[in-house]
């Protein structure tokens, strides 16, 4: 279960923690791989900001990833390895249920960010993750599933960010299929431990309407192969394997795209 706090200070207009230090918590994208020279000087950066890191004692260097759940058989696994000055300070791994990608990067995430600010003499932070949207989430106070782990990192950076004005984060994103070794040594991290999801493991809001919507299409799913459901004088589609096009929700539905 997950519990919310919609009136949370952190959240008011003007008092969010990307309003306050909007300079000081930098995002960095990974642009379209058809952006062919963007995306290498983004390759490039990354190597730089953590070679430059690696030389210097006071950042905090943090990989994120989490393991993908296979089939409901096992937890997601989410791990977080920091290094400072070229040396691992900090590692850790935990299953925590049955939860949603985004989700568990959240997670980890913010489990990164509230160690490397008691880290002492620590003066920025530079954090490796595959979900630049799962740090935004991480950064957002406001009422959605994971609210909690938003306030807990907001509530951790806020003061670390007001002890100092050289104080930063920087967050960057790295492409999943680059293998980039800082951090795939996180992925790998996680990818090793197996734990079953068992009876009572804990089940975020955004798994729950993902299963729910998941239930709902294949309910429509079966349905629409019965003659009665759809009627003789609805249009029969096929996809691009000469498949029978399933119905859908999303992109205007199955049927729309293809007209």
């Amino acid at each position: 279960s997950e519990t919310f706090d919609v009136c949370a200070p952190e959240a008011r207009p003007g008092n969010c923690l990307l309003d306050l230090f909007e300079n000081r918590v930098q995002f960095f994208d990974a642009l379209p791989s058809k952006e062919e020279e963007a995306y290498s000087n983004h390759m490039d950066n990354l190597d730089q900001a953590l070679d430059q890191a690696t030389h210097d004692p006071s950042v905090a260097v943090c990989a994120t990833d989490a393991s993908l759940l296979l089939h409901g058989t096992f937890q997601e696994v989410l791990a977080a390895l920091i290094h400072v000055g070229g040396a691992l300070v900090y590692a850790m791994r935990h299953p925590v249920g049955r939860v949603l990608a985004l989700d568990a990067e959240q997670a980890v995430i913010w489990l990164a960010l509230c160690k490397a600010t008691t880290l002492p003499g620590c003066e920025s932070i530079l954090v490796f993750t595959d979900s630049l949207a799962s740090a935004r989430c991480a950064m957002d106070p406001s009422v959605q599933s994971g609210q909690f782990l938003s306030l807990a990192v907001v509530r951790s950076l806020h003061p670390w960010l007001e002890a100092s004005a050289d104080q930063v984060v920087q967050i960057y994103q790295v492409p999943s299929k680059e293998e980039w070794w800082c951090h795939k040594e996180a992925h790998d991290f996680a990818s090793d431990l197996k734990v079953s999801v068992g009876t009572h493991a804990l089940t975020s809001l955004n798994y729950l309407h993902a299963q729910g919507t998941k239930k709902c299409l294949d309910c429509w799913a079966t349905l629409f192969g019965m003659p009665s459901f759809h009627r003789n004088q609805f249009l029969e589609l096929t996809d691009r394997l000469d498949k029978p096009m399933k119905p859908k929700y999303t992109g205007g539905g199955a049927w729309l795209s293809r007209l």
